[in-house]
């Protein structure tokens, strides 16, 4: 009797373990069920953090005169248009946490070119909310408005893309035949980026704003500058060698020492390194 009374009690101590493991799977499934929808609908607040214009920022007062308004359908875009009467266009694809007026001292610096730097939609005074999409959309729609309104020819255009500029310059210069393209701190995808921050989730299928620079740089035929940060805590190095290994086009890297993903532009190699090769015909 004893003994069946034993068997009964380890069964029943079986069951309730194996009990709580399914509840424990449940739960892990649960979680990892809504971490997935997280990621998929609410992606975009992780990839974009617009920022507002500072209207009594020093900078923006001195260029007052230089503000310009481009409209795409009904959404009206705003940034500056600096250095104007040059024969060459340099445009500007910010950073993803940047309203564009905070680099017009560094890219007024930029000799010979006329330059463009007009903030993303939902960024500075720019309307609409930003997307892949909608930033790919802008783009090519700016480039075709600008080059016509300054009678500039897209030969005579130079593309800078920083950051996730870097998706927005490499998707235009696929799509138009500028004379050279420039990146700074670039990455290869968001989601190889993510596939490294979530090895366990199918980022493949979730991410909807990829940015998959990787994948189409091989169709890009102007020559191309690299800039690297050495101690990039945003961008791992590992992901813009990657994109940087996929160029057919001819391509310099330059890694700048010492320089992190947001302070790139105070060293003086950087600018004195685009003046240069903007000079040169030949890379």
């Amino acid at each position: 009797m004893e003994r069946s009374k034993d068997v009964n009690q380890s069964l029943n101590k079986v069951k309730r373990k194996k009990k709580l493991l399914t509840t424990i799977l449940f739960m892990l499934l649960r979680i990892y069920i809504l971490v997935c929808i997280a990621v998929y609908l609410f992606q975009g607040k992780l990839i974009f953090f617009p920022q507002k214009l500072n209207e009594n920022s020093p900078t923006i007062a001195s260029h007052k005169d230089e503000e310009i308004t481009i409209e795409l359908d009904g959404v009206k875009l705003h940034g500056w248009l600096i250095n104007q009467g040059n024969e060459r266009l340099l445009i500007y694809y910010g950073g993803n946490a940047e309203e564009v007026s905070s680099s017009i001292i560094d890219l007024a610096d930029i000799d010979k070119c006329t330059i463009l730097a007009l903030n993303y939609r939902g960024y500075g005074k720019s309307e609409g909310s930003p997307s892949q999409k909608a930033l790919f959309n802008d783009a090519i729609e700016v480039f075709d408005q600008i080059t016509a309104k300054l009678n500039i020819l897209p030969e005579r255009v130079i593309l800078l893309g920083r950051s996730l500029g870097s998706g927005v310059a490499v998707h235009v210069a696929c799509q138009r035949n500028i004379s050279k393209l420039i990146l700074t701190t670039p990455f290869d995808s968001v989601r190889n980026i993510a596939k490294k921050m979530l090895p366990i989730f199918p980022v493949g299928l979730l991410i909807r704003h990829p940015f998959d620079s990787v994948s189409i740089v091989d169709k890009i035929k102007a020559p191309c500058l690299m800039f690297l940060a050495e101690n990039d805590q945003v961008i791992p190095l590992k992901n813009s060698m990657n994109l940087a290994n996929h160029f057919t086009a001819p391509l310099d890297t330059i890694t700048i020492k010492n320089a992190g993903h947001n302070n790139i532009q105070i060293y003086g190699l950087y600018i004195s390194a685009i003046n240069d090769f903007i000079d040169n015909d030949i890379l």
